[in-house]
């Protein structure tokens, strides 16, 4: 029997979690055993999760960003391909198992309310502006996300050289150096993207008169705005560096995800028509 999209988005949370389980299991193994085939497990599981959103579209004719569910596992999604990018153009290397965590955790809880995965609204179907908007601050919240990865990256490699702990899953760990500076290069793609987002956002809302549930998406999302704007003012004026930077961005990106369920429950409240079919679990 084929699978639907949503069965192909499992599997592919599933392939995360196998990559994340051989790279905890295999961490004292050779490189190519220890290293290369968890990263080609997560790299399966990318490709697996990718041909389920393609399914998702072709099922809704919408970008796959339409209810919690979808932006869930597009948060899984952008951060394993950011994850690939930095491998790719600075040499940055998270180790697997922690960018496979993330992106279980993501996926995990995608799946845990059945609810989530429901139709989109009338007011993001078929609406170009509403789907590049949402596409801008999903890529933005990839990027923080990327960067919470990243600072708890800085803080294991912290805490080993401190303590003197070069063994396990410490050995795996970048240069605090390296990690330093990618982390403040994607806290500016990140506020960059949200502002973008943020701008068409507001003008769509002033201009059609939505809402207070638009009203609530747009406060939530100028919330984590301000502080992540405030948080790359404070590291360009030098005052926000080493530790202190990774602990501010992880605290930031845990409010920036507390802030997507309200914003979520708004906009479902508002909308209880839909315009596209609901598809089966």
């Amino acid at each position: 029997m084929e699978m639907t999209s949503r069965e192909w988005l499992l599997a592919g949370t599933l392939l995360y979690g196998a990559s994340l389980g051989v790279a905890l299991l295999w961490q004292r193994q050779p490189r190519w055993r220890g290293r290369m085939v968890p990263l080609l497990v997560l790299w399966a599981a990318f490709v697996t999760q990718f041909y389920g959103f393609f399914l998702r579209g072709e099922e809704t004719h919408l970008l796959p960003l339409g209810n919690a569910f979808e932006l869930l596992q597009m948060l899984a999604w952008g951060v394993v391909a950011l994850d690939g990018f930095l491998r790719l153009t600075f040499a940055g290397r998270f180790p697997v198992w922690l960018t496979a965590a993330v992106a279980v955790l993501f996926g995990g809880i995608s799946f845990a309310n059945p609810a989530w995965d429901h139709a989109a609204s009338a007011a993001y179907a078929g609406n170009p502006w509403i789907a590049v908007h949402v596409v801008l601050v999903i890529l933005g919240y990839c990027c923080l996300a990327a960067q919470a990865l990243n600072a708890a990256v800085f803080l294991l490699q912290d805490y080993s050289l401190a303590r003197r702990r070069f063994t396990g899953i410490f050995q795996l760990l970048p240069p605090l150096r390296q990690v330093e500076q990618v982390g403040g290069q994607l806290l500016a793609a990140g506020v960059a993207l949200l502002s973008l987002g943020m701008l068409i956002g507001l003008v769509h809302f002033f201009a059609n008169d939505l809402t207070v549930g638009t009203a609530v998406k747009l406060v939530c999302a100028l919330a984590v705005w301000a502080g992540y704007l405030a948080a790359l003012v404070a590291r360009r004026k030098m005052r926000l560096r080493g530790g202190k930077f990774a602990r501010v961005s992880l605290l930031l990106f845990a409010l920036a995800l507390l802030t997507l369920w309200p914003a979520n429950a708004a906009r479902d409240g508002q909308h209880q028509t839909p315009e596209i079919p609901a598809q089966e679990p």
